[in-house]
């Protein structure tokens, strides 16, 4: 009882890192953060360009976030399936229904890419456009992959920003003579989960995102 007084449990923290139950000490930060959050979504022109193109074609009011999951009513349908996902009681409505993903091209056996993937053992790292390498990271991560494969092992590697990089990318696998083993580009034009669906690809290094998760598991 006495935790249950010192915490409020229906106000969300939005991500904020604030613990959940909220301690009582963190009402007001929290309450600034909500407007906060709500004052950078109303001003973001994306979101008013979404909301005017809803209202344009008769959808009224604001989308819906976590609306129709709690109206019981409704079915809500979600990707994932039990067996990736940590433990959770899901409300009746509420299905999990696989991984989801875009409609994909397999990989012709007779191109570059895939006679590449024919040659060994792969393991395949892409960390998101999002996710911006210092030199730091690529050293490190070449050396990881030096030290942690094979003679035989190819690694394939999605690096943002690679024009960057070049003088290390030289610099570690001239010295190591493993360059051949190394496949390093700046984008991907296959489909990963395509690429992942070659017997040879045996690992992905991925950032934890939705869509490379749920690739992976495809």
């Amino acid at each position: 009882m006495a935790a249950d007084a010192e915490h409020v449990p229906w106000i969300s923290s939005l991500g904020s890192g604030i613990p959940f139950p909220i301690p009582w000490s963190y009402i007001i930060k929290n309450v600034i953060l909500n407007f906060a959050f709500i004052f950078r979504l109303r001003s973001n022109p994306n979101f008013r360009e979404l909301m005017s193109y809803r209202h344009s074609r008769g959808l009224l009011g604001d989308p819906p976030m976590g609306g129709p999951s709690v109206e019981r009513s409704v079915h809500t349908f979600c990707f994932g399936l039990p067996e990736l996902d940590l433990p959770i009681t899901l409300p009746s409505n509420v299905g999990l229904y696989g991984p989801v993903g875009l409609d994909s091209t397999p990989l012709s056996q007779g191109d570059e890419l895939s006679q590449w993937l024919d040659g060994g053992r792969t393991i395949m790292m892409s960390m998101g456009t999002h996710f911006h390498y210092s030199e730091a990271h690529v050293r490190g991560a070449l050396r990881g992959f030096i030290a942690g494969t094979s003679s035989t092992d190819q690694v394939f590697w999605k690096l943002h920003g690679k024009k960057n990089f070049e003088h290390i990318l030289e610099e570690e696998l001239e010295n190591e003579g493993v360059k051949e083993r190394f496949r390093i580009v700046e984008w991907i034009d296959a489909d990963l989960g395509e690429v992942m669906k070659h017997k040879n690809v045996v690992a992905f290094v991925h950032h934890g995102g939705a869509n490379s998760y749920y690739e992976a598991a495809q």
